[in-house]
């Protein structure tokens, strides 16, 4: 669409997708990727674990919690060298330019919780450099991370600074659930602001403004486990959905009043 001389995408663009259906295999990163990957970058970046092995089972990543620390896995180039170092950066070339087109990114993913009675947890993080460290989703260097419990429970983090229990949730033991992070920025700069929303299912968990911090422009993410068996399946990236809410307050309403004026 093409309002007041400005062209509105309409629908997200999939950046990224991983369905995980290849047959089981315990070391995650020699399964095959024959037919698991989508969108733009299904040829430019590659899952891969940190920290622990993850493994695939029933056409799912099931996520592996080391001895001490949280499992994750990254996103990295598929050129390799594979390493912590390897990890893709979403600000980089026409992927950045189109997150920013778009106002923000959106990773999504079906979850199935191993239990519902205890407070082990997924995670979700992004900000961060190409450290390993133990837990991510609360290293000094993680801009924003969120982890949601296997006991329907929430809880974010700025830079290591915890910002409490969130908003809780049905639990997902046996049975899958979506869960959807939706990050709006204008700007990749160290120092630029974002908002992070956070969905299980329908519900909105957290919705928290935060600012990029000492990445230089460069932006990673990653998901992560402190349980065995917790099952991630069908990960897709894509860009957000723009809204006139989304952009500048003036041509917001200009874009408000065109829109009144046709009806």
């Amino acid at each position: 669409m093409v309002l007041c001389g400005v062209r509105i995408t309409e629908a997200s663009v999939v950046l990224f997708s991983d369905n995980f259906n290849v047959a089981d295999n315990a070391n995650f990163d020699s399964a095959s990727t024959a037919g698991r990957l989508g969108g733009t970058l299904a040829s430019t970046v590659v899952v891969r674990s940190e920290h622990a092995q993850q493994s695939i089972s029933g056409n799912q990543l099931r996520m592996i919690k080391p001895a001490s620390g949280s499992g994750r896995i990254r996103f990295e180039n598929a050129g390799g060298p594979f390493g912590v170092t390897n990890q893709f950066n979403w600000a980089s070339g026409a992927t950045g330019t189109a997150i920013l087109a778009a106002g923000g990114f959106s990773v999504q993913f079906d979850w199935t919780a191993p239990t519902s009675s205890n407070t082990n947890w997924i995670s979700f993080s992004v900000g961060h450099d190409t450290s390993d460290p133990g837990t991510r989703v609360n290293s000094s260097d993680t801009d924003y991370g969120i982890l949601l419990r296997n006991n329907g429970q929430s809880q974010a983090f700025d830079n290591a600074a915890d910002l409490g229990t969130q908003a809780s949730f049905a639990t997902t033991f046996n049975s899958q659930t979506t869960v959807r992070i939706d990050v709006s920025t204008l700007s990749f700069a160290d120092g630029a602001g974002a908002n992070a929303k956070t969905y299980v299912g329908n519900t909105l968990i957290d919705d928290y403004t935060f600012t990029w911090n000492n990445n230089s422009g460069v932006i990673r993410m990653q998901i992560g486990a402190f349980e065995t068996g917790e099952l991630i399946d069908n990960l897709t990236v894509t860009t957000l959905i723009p809204t006139p809410t989304a952009l500048p307050a003036g041509l917001s309403l200009l874009m408000l009043t065109a829109l009144s004026r046709r009806r």
